[in-house]
C-alpha cells in the first residue's frame, strides 16, 4: 500500500505516461577557416551531419569570432 493524494491504497495509474524533456546546450566547436562567413559554412555542415544522426538537437549560432588562443 502506497499514500496518494486520495489517501491509502494502491496505485491510482499503472500505466507509462508520455513526457518531454527540454534542455540546453552550449557548444564551443573550433574551425580552420578563412573567415568568418568560410567559419559558418563549415558549422553548417557539421550541423547538419549531426542531426542527420539526431534530429533532435537544434543549435542555433550565438557568435563567430576569431580565437584569441596563443600556441
Amino acid at each position: 500500500m502506497s499514500t496518494n493524494r486520495y489517501g491509502i491504497g494502491g496505485s491510482l495509474v499503472r500505466r507509462k505516461r508520455d513526457y518531454v524533456v527540454t534542455a540546453e546546450c552550449r557548444v564551443r566547436i573550433g574551425f580552420h577557416a578563412r573567415d568568418a562567413e568560410d567559419a559558418e559554412d563549415q558549422f553548417n555542415d557539421y550541423l547538419a551531419d549531426l542531426q542527420g544522426a539526431h534530429p533532435e538537437v537544434v543549435l542555433d549560432i550565438q557568435d563567430i569570432r576569431e580565437d584569441d588562443a596563443l600556441f
